[in-house]
């Protein structure tokens, strides 16, 4: 009976998870700002970053909405000590440093977000086979600070207030199985300052692995 009794129990929630599927997905990006001013020095090859989401497939065809929640990081690696904007909203020379002068130098994003996609499956759901998504992608950016090394120590600023704390993105990704290739393009800037800081308009690529194929 007691054997009974604890099946009874178990077995609504394997139900649940049956019946309401959640994928984990969770890559590397490699990211980048477009029309960034030339004077300002960047190290691209250092600008990694990390996407990570809960989702749900609202349909089991092969053509699927998909919705959930997820976390976003980005790094930007340039010369700029301080993120700060004229009265013309132009990025502040003086806040920028010598390369020579630093072992590290970046700003990090973390926002939060809402991913929305649309998947197309032409073997149908969860047959591991070629897939196709676009998306859209809503976020509120929940941290951002510098990080400057020098042989004198480490410096850190936080949540200055010219980042502008929402973003709208459009997604896109391919793959096979579980993985797929990811792009996605901010519809906003970086910072909320006119100028040079509306050319701050982040893109990220990269690699994602997904629990459901």
């Amino acid at each position: 009976m007691a054997q009974s009794y604890a099946f009874s129990q178990v077995s609504p929630v394997v139900s649940l998870i049956k019946n309401f599927p959640l994928c984990l997905n969770a890559g590397l990006t490699y990211n980048e700002w477009t029309n960034v001013p030339a004077y300002l020095t960047e190290n691209s090859v250092r600008n990694e970053g990390f996407d990570a989401s809960l989702t749900h497939p609202f349909d089991t065809k092969k053509v699927q909405f998909i919705a959930g929640f997820g976390v976003s990081v980005m790094d930007f690696h340039t010369n700029a000590d301080i993120w700060g904007f004229d009265s013309a909203g132009l990025l502040n020379k003086n806040g920028l440093i010598p390369t020579s002068a630093f072992k590290n130098n970046k700003i990090a994003l973390t926002y939060l977000e809402i991913p929305l996609e649309i998947k197309y499956e032409p073997t149908g759901f969860r047959t591991n086979g070629f897939f196709i998504a676009a998306g859209f992608k809503p976020g509120y950016c929940v941290d951002a600070h510098t990080k400057l090394v020098t042989d004198l120590g480490t410096a850190k600023i936080k949540n200055f207030d010219n980042i502008e704390r929402w973003r709208y993105a459009a997604t896109f990704r391919i793959g096979y199985g579980h993985f797929s290739l990811y792009a996605m393009y901010s519809l906003k800037p970086t910072f909320n300052s006119a100028g040079d800081a509306s050319y701050f308009t982040p893109y990220s690529i990269g690699l994602v692995y997904s629990t459901l194929d």
